[in-house]
């Protein structure tokens, strides 16, 4: 399950489908001495999509488990479905912390990080080497507030200075007024941190 078109295309082919094609292709196509297929589903980014790709997979296809996760506010979309139906799912990007802290499920695992384990470090490693004032900017989205909210809320704490955070629509092609902005404090900040990612962070 994940993202071969939309904003976040760039990990469905290349992070995830390229890298298990390979695993399975070493290994004669088989897991424990039973063969396995690979059935690709693109949720194109969005999260009311993947729920209907989840769906079509697990009712459909029978799939035995899912891989993938890629947008956060899809795979917590997506999360109870595959909880009351008890699909293994190994989550490889998505990083909302719900899915194994407050929403956690037995049939739901975590391949990579979640967002909370690195913004306290972050904040801290500002400071250590000299940075006194950050500006952020974002993607308004669950995966980027969850990681860039807590930064600048920690180096706040630490005594650090945050005159702006710009938050930009998921998809936007178009970041000009946003630099703008942000060059109204350049003499006011040290640097400025981005949580963008797929299509927004090019």
């Amino acid at each position: 399950l994940v993202p071969n078109t939309g904003v976040f295309a760039t990990f469905g082919p290349k992070t995830i489908e390229a890298p298990i094609r390979l695993f399975l292709e070493q290994r004669g196509n088989k897991i424990a001495g039973r063969s396995v297929e690979l059935v690709i589903a693109d949720d194109q980014s969005r999260p009311n999509i993947m729920v209907e790709k989840a769906r079509e997979l697990v009712e459909n296809q029978k799939v035995d488990v899912i891989i993938g996760l890629v947008n956060s506010a899809g795979a917590l979309a997506v999360r109870d479905y595959l909880d009351r139906h008890k699909v293994l799912t190994l989550i490889t990007v998505a990083g909302a912390r719900e899915l194994t802290q407050s929403r956690k499920s037995d049939a739901i695992f975590r391949l990579s990080w979640a967002n909370g384990q690195m913004e306290a470090a972050g904040a801290v490693l500002a400071q250590y080497i000299g940075i006194k004032s950050m500006a952020g900017i974002g993607g308004d989205y669950v995966g980027a507030r969850q990681l860039l909210e807590p930064l600048m809320e920690n180096f706040q704490k630490i005594g650090g200075k945050t005159p702006m955070v710009l938050w930009s629509p998921l998809g936007t092609a178009d970041f000009s007024s946003y630099l703008a902005q942000l060059k109204q404090v350049a003499g006011q900040v040290d640097a400025i941190s981005p949580m963008l990612f797929g299509a927004d962070g090019v």
